[in-house]
């Protein structure tokens, strides 16, 4: 089997013999955890019926470690084919289409799945996202005993994103940050079946490289445990680790802050008892996650600041005010010691207090284009400038960096974002009109200062006319552009994301020009070209009083 993504090719590949395309899907149980059955190949199968039985059977892989599966397969192939290397995933809204081609009577046929794609998943869980790509899979079929078998498919299976997502579960891998004093996520897909086992696997194997500047691994390389996995009973993990020596106080707390955490997000599991090479950490103490402050909406008016409850503003004490051209507010989304906000060309950045220390910047042009600033639980505050940029990050004591990047692609710079845990950088580069979103790594050093953008990755699926993007938490975001099902380019649609999963559309107000987002995508603000404000609240869009310049969530 070939298993590639085909970009482009979509509506251009000929499919001779090719039966018409008949819906199939595996059908989802509605109690949990979810099980799914196939049967194995019938007698005398029919070499379509043979391959669109395997399809099924597949999807239902993950129940039985693929071992329906397999009976699909010659001898020789069933023990060396490794299909959990990859999962290719189709839109559940069509329906594979399989053609054969070579003569029976000759003992040897080729069978073509076609299908479009939405994704595919490494054997290390981590997705990418596919655009405009096709799925575009050969199987060699062979006689053998007088029945149709398939013959050396290649490492990796293919699967609807429905029976995918009720087989796996997105979950993270949390490593502790440069810093020292937080988990970063890294999300990665795995079977639900033995999650546990699949996310110590992966902590001990280490981050992806998406996110390895910006993180540690507590976990010394050369550790291993148990073959037989996670033991877990009445809610209990039992994790032993064999490990190098692990040295006393703070490595230890980082390896067992970044294990429990993680293991934590099995529903079966409530407690992890953590041992190494036999000896137990129980009683050593793991740090404490920030207290990040991300859903109190923080709003401007009539040259005041301050933190928004229903439509009254309570402002915050300011060494200055901000101008009648204000606009772009931000706050930290650790506290409230530090202040943003535009007025023209400047960025003004201020502590808090009557005596708190404060600066303008000089961003030039982009100042006009860029949006708001984004600033990180370090009190960094962080901005395009086409002066000194293309990013530069500032304190209210004047001091100012340039943030270099490692990717040579990212031009003119409208927008930068950093996620609340201060790991990663949202970044738009080029024209309203035409937009790229990059994801970067942020590095620094011990005490949080920024020292670049690294690893950085072009968003796919995120294309169009992109106003304006957010974080929404740190593991999630949103993005403002042009309905892609419009000519209009007034007509705007909100992208929420998932980091290392799906997309999913929701409506937002047209003509929107920023938006900004709380700890979720249930929480977040748009403001428009007129310059009125709307806030989403679950479902449920209402207007902000006309009296309020902005609107917009901590970070």
């Amino acid at each position: 089997m070939s298993g590639i993504l085909m970009f482009g090719l979509a509506g251009c590949i000929a499919l001779p013999l090719a039966s018409d395309p008949a819906p199939f899907e595996v059908s989802v149980p509605d109690v949990d955890p979810v099980e799914f059955a196939a049967d194995g190949p019938l007698k005398n199968s029919d070499p379509q019926t043979l391959i669109s039985d395997f399809l099924l059977a597949s999807a239902a892989g993950t129940n039985d470690d693929f071992a329906t599966a397999r009976l699909f397969l010659t001898a020789a192939s069933q023990q060396a084919w490794a299909p959990d290397d990859e999962a290719l995933i189709y839109d559940t809204a069509s329906s594979p289409s399989i053609s054969i081609k070579g003569d029976e009577g000759s003992g040897t046929l080729t069978a073509t799945v076609t299908v479009p794609a939405v994704a595919s998943v490494n054997s290390e869980g981590v997705m990418t996202r596919s655009e405009d790509s096709m799925i575009s899979s050969t199987f060699n079929l062979v006689q053998e005993g007088g029945q149709w078998r398939i013959d050396s498919p290649e490492d990796a299976f293919i699967v609807s994103q429905t029976a995918f997502s009720a087989a796996y579960e997105q979950a993270n891998l949390y490593f502790p940050a440069t810093t020292g004093d937080a988990l970063v996520a890294d999300p990665r897909w795995y079977p639900s079946r033995r999650l546990a086992s699949h996310l110590l696997s992966g902590l001990i194997a280490g981050p992806s490289q998406t996110i390895e500047a910006a993180v540690t691994n507590a976990i010394p390389g050369g550790t291993t445990f148990p073959a037989q996995g996670v033991e877990i009973s009445d809610q209990i993990a039992k994790v032993d680790l064999s490990a190098p020596t692990v040295g006393e106080g703070t490595p230890r707390q980082l390896l067992a802050w970044e294990v429990t955490e993680t293991l934590l997000q099995d529903s079966q599991i409530s407690t992890v008892d953590l041992s190494l090479s036999g000896v137990s950490l129980e009683g050593v103490e793991t740090p404490s996650l920030p207290s990040y402050s991300l859903d109190t909406r923080i709003a401007l008016q009539a040259g005041r600041i301050g933190s928004l409850a229903g439509s009254t503003l309570t402002p915050f004490d300011l060494p200055i005010s901000p101008a009648s051209s204000a606009s772009y507010p931000a706050v930290s989304p650790i506290n409230r010691d530090v202040v943003a906000w535009r007025e023209g060309n400047s960025l003004v950045v201020s502590a808090s207090g009557a005596q708190g220390a404060h600066s303008s910047v000089d961003v030039g042009s982009a100042g006009n284009e860029a949006g708001a600033p984004s600033i990180d639980r370090f009190g960094w505050v962080w901005s395009p400038a086409s002066t000194s940029g293309p990013i530069i990050a500032t304190t209210p004591d004047g001091q100012v960096g340039r943030v270099p990047m490692n990717e040579t692609g990212v031009v003119s710079v409208l927008r930068v974002a950093i996620s609340p845990d201060g790991a990663r950088a949202l970044v738009l580069s080029g024209t309203p009109s035409n937009a790229t979103a990059w994801m970067f790594a942020v590095a620094r050093d011990s005490s949080g200062v920024p020292l670049g953008l690294e690893d950085g990755q072009a968003i796919l699926g995120i294309h169009g006319q992109i106003a304006d993007l957010s974080w929404a938490g740190s593991s999630s975001y949103v993005v403002v552009r042009s309905a892609e099902s419009s000519a209009d380019s007034d007509d705007m649609e909100l992208d929420e994301v998932a980091i290392g999963g799906f997309v999913s559309q929701s409506e937002v107000p047209d003509q929107a020009l920023a938006v900004s987002a709380g700890l979720t995508t249930a929480n977040v603000c748009v403001k428009v070209r007129s310059g009125s404000v709307t806030c989403r609240t679950g479902a449920l869009w209402q207007a902000m009083p006309a009296t309020f310049a902005d609107v917009r969530f901590p970070g």
